[in-house]
């Protein structure tokens, strides 16, 4: 049986759509699918032999060193993905900052493999509360560099809003209007994300002092405490909150884990000063 060209090879990855380019251990473009060329506003002989770092959007140093890196932190046995359909940021050839969401592979011990697609912004807001998703809020995490706070949110009382008169549409409705009230909030630097059902995780950037975090809390707090009007007739819910800062873990996911213990904590701690009043 023979075995395809790349030229056939590239020809049928061009027909999926995404783009697709092929680098080697020394950061070197092997090869390239018209398509993704085309995304970077050249021809793919045009890419082939060059370095990695003619599509990298100088600033973002991070999103350069770890593709750099990456064919050194993983072998061809650990199946390792890097990106995961985050976002990094790239360059065209007119120098203009484009955003791609990404997923690399890796081939060998040798050569790693790119697919990219354009980042489209309508797909990462969730419907109903109009926050991003938590994909979309990792995608925006990436870029930031300064430090920040995040605090972590769980609405309580929400299951018997739920399972209440108004049901769902009642408990659509509360979510959509907490949303509104964290949103009121915070300024345009920070982030709001509808993390799962009825947990929300709030990116407060440049932000780090305990003082003022305690404050923003104290503010989230009350505007969740007020009540609620849907077409079932008022809602009442509180929430738990933690939060945990940039200073104290390097990973997104770290901090948010760290934020999500804390906001743990407090949601015991309101159990049972609850069942104390009893």
């Amino acid at each position: 049986m023979n075995t395809p060209t790349t030229e056939v090879l590239l020809k049928m990855l061009d027909m999926c759509g995404s783009g697709m380019l092929m680098f080697n251990k020394e950061h070197k473009i092997v090869t390239i699918n018209e398509y993704g060329a085309h995304v970077f506003g050249y021809k793919p002989n045009e890419l082939i032999g060059k370095d990695l770092d003619i599509l990298i959007e100088n600033p973002a140093l991070k999103h350069a060193d770890m593709m750099h890196k990456f064919m050194d932190r993983s072998t061809a046995e650990d199946r390792y993905t890097l990106g995961d359909g985050r976002v990094i940021l790239a360059k065209n050839r007119n120098m203009e900052t484009i955003r791609l969401a990404i997923d690399v592979f890796k081939l060998d011990d040798e050569h790693a493999v790119a697919r990219f697609d354009d980042y489209h912004d309508e797909i990462n807001f969730d419907s109903l509360t109009g926050t991003l998703t938590r994909r979309a809020f990792f995608n925006e995490a990436s870029f930031i560099v300064d430090h920040f706070s995040l605090i972590f949110i769980d609405l309580n009382k929400f299951k018997a809003v739920n399972d209440g008169p108004g049901g769902h549409s009642a408990g659509d409705q509360v979510l959509a209007v907490v949303a509104k009230r964290l949103q009121h909030l915070l300024r345009d630097s920070d982030i709001v994300c509808r993390y799962g059902g009825d947990e929300f995780v709030i990116l407060i950037n440049k932000t780090i002092s305990t003082k003022v975090i305690n404050m923003i809390m104290d503010k989230i707090y009350d505007a969740i405490n007020k009540p609620i009007f849907t077409d079932a007739g008022p809602q009442q819910i509180s929430c738990s909150m933690g939060y945990a800062t940039s200073l104290e873990a390097s990973d997104i996911d770290d901090i948010i884990h760290l934020a999500d213990q804390r906001m743990y904590k407090d949601k015991n701690f309101i159990v049972k000063e609850t069942q104390h009043l009893r």
